[in-house]
């Protein structure tokens, strides 16, 4: 089994070999994460359908953990969902006697693409814990806005007029999810401890992802989005170790019943599905698209929390998670 490809040259011709796990090479980058020959080859060469069909194991990710966290801590959920994503992909691509970690050249992108992108899923599971979950997803789909803004900063891209308009929207929606009283008086939400801590954990999750989605821009086409995938999981899997042996934030519990143990498989199938399909409507449809719908889920998570979970839909909330899609879609367009 070949780990490491020494050569960028030498990669591209690994992935022609192993079509059937890393599936057609798109026309314009060469790379891709599913089966060439499946049954799911017309949704496989869709990015808007990817994308739309992304949403339900998403939604259904986040209703599970926010359940599940009422046992497990975060960074148990975290390991083994790292844990089931690593050993089904390590498994997929032994039927092709191949697992390609990608060029060592690109090491100083890859390591710290999986070191943010497992602290953001870390840090947005013990959000989904403190907050309601429509309002932990509202503050994780900051991240094209604070991705937008670091690009400014770092000098990768220029910002336009179009942009600074979707980040006012994106702040005047985040400040209508939030309702700080100083704002909104009696009229807001109780801000208590645990509400602070939720929006502190919150931004740094949405922080920490955009920062992994830079590492991603700049590694291009050097990589497959296989690659990309299991440097995350892989790095998850191994930055849980440590925070469950000294019980950070809490004990970790270790023990399911029978219905648990299937909600957490279930989980751990939806969180790796839902990867899989972005990753590929990603690499297959333009900026704005590819921003827009996955933000979607805000609107639908507080939609699924009021059903399903029996909390609060509120109306000014409604408002403010769709400023903050059009936001996201003028940040996107503007990177056109």
């Amino acid at each position: 089994m070949a780990w490491w490809v020494m050569d960028e040259e030498h990669a591209v011709s690994k992935a022609e070999l192993s079509v059937h796990l890393l599936g057609p090479p798109l026309k314009k980058r060469g790379y891709s994460c599913g089966p060439q020959h499946s049954p799911f080859r017309w949704l496989w060469s869709r990015g808007l359908i990817c994308l739309l069909t992304s949403l339900v194991p998403s939604a259904m990710t986040s209703v599970l953990t926010k359940i599940l966290e009422n046992k497990y801590q975060a960074f148990e959920l975290v390991f083994f969902q790292g844990m089931f994503a690593a050993c089904t992909l390590t498994f997929w691509s032994k039927s092709s006697g191949k697992l390609i970690l990608g060029p060592k050249s690109i090491l100083h992108l890859t390591i710290p693409r999986g070191i943010f992108g497992a602290l953001s899923i870390a840090f947005y599971y013990i959000t989904l814990h403190l907050l309601p979950i429509g309002d932990g997803i509202a503050l994780f789909y900051m991240n094209p806005i604070i991705t937008a803004s670091l690009s400014w900063i770092l000098g990768v891209e220029t910002i336009r007029t179009v942009m600074v308009i979707g980040v006012i929207f994106s702040m005047m929606g985040i400040v209508l999810v939030a309702q700080p009283p100083f704002l909104f008086g009696n009229l807001a939400v109780k801000w208590t401890t645990e509400r602070t801590v939720g929006f502190a954990t919150g931004g740094l999750s949405a922080l920490f992802v955009s920062i992994a989605y830079l590492c991603v821009a700049k590694i291009g086409d050097r990589a497959t989005s296989s690659t990309i995938t299991l440097w995350f999981q892989f790095t998850a899997v191994l930055m849980s170790v440590p925070m469950l042996a000294i019980g950070f934030p809490r004990d970790a519990q270790f023990q399911f019943s029978a219905m648990e143990g299937l909600m957490m498989v279930a989980t751990c199938a939806a969180s790796l599905g839902a990867q899989v399909l972005k990753v590929r409507g990603f690499q297959l449809c333009n900026a704005s698209i590819g921003a827009a719908v996955p933000s979607l889920e805000l609107v639908l998570s507080y939609i699924i929390g009021y059903a399903v979970l029996n909390e609060t839909l509120s109306l000014v909330k409604l408002a403010g998670a769709t400023l903050m899609i059009i936001g996201v879609l003028c940040v996107a367009g503007g990177k056109k």
